[in-house]
């Protein structure tokens, strides 16, 4: 990620997801992004089925006011923007994607 403006903005490409499949954590310095999209379809060979998984763990260097965090999707880009704090402990904290 990168830090500026006393916050840090990380941006992901995931195309092909939806905002629901989305699940983003921030937990003790580290924030957990983890998304899957399930595909079932018909074809010619009969009832198909496919899935798409991405996870990763992005470790923050400063400590960061996690009940400010904000994260939008749109286009199939992930923002995530985290504010950065002096000092305090956070404890893990759940983000709503937008």
């Amino acid at each position: 990620p990168a830090e500026h403006d006393g916050e840090y903005v990380l941006t992901v490409d995931l195309p092909g997801f939806e905002t629901e499949e989305i699940d983003l954590r921030y937990d003790d310095g580290v924030l957990h992004l983890s998304a899957t999209h399930e595909v079932t379809g018909e074809s010619e060979t009969g009832a198909s089925s496919r899935s798409r998984t991405v996870s990763e763990r992005i470790a923050i260097p400063r400590e960061i006011m996690a009940e400010e965090i904000e994260a939008s999707y749109r286009n199939g880009v992930l923002e995530v923007h985290l504010p950065v704090v002096e000092g305090g402990e956070e404890h893990g904290h759940q983000i709503e994607v937008e």
